[in-house]
């Protein structure tokens, strides 16, 4: 492996190895800031009255942007 720089073991095969410290770091951040966001959005959902709380989990179910919330909030049958 001339002219080639060797990473440890533990990076081999992760897309995250490409990435620094700083950016790793950021998308954590982001990853809490959207669970916390998820977690607001169901407390406020579960206030709903029950027509509205229907109507507003379809529509999570159907959302190509939201299946991890609706998955994780256990709307999938």
């Amino acid at each position: 492996m001339e002219g080639e720089m060797a990473r440890p073991f533990s990076t081999v095969g992760s897309a995250d190895c490409r990435h620094s410290p700083e950016v790793l770091l950021e998308r954590r951040e982001r990853r809490r800031a959207f669970r916390k966001a998820a977690s607001l959005t169901r407390e406020a959902i579960a206030e709903l009255p029950e027509l509205y709380r229907i109507v507003v989990e379809d529509h999570l179910l159907n959302s190509r942007a939201l299946p991890a919330i609706a998955a994780d909030w256990g709307l999938f049958p």
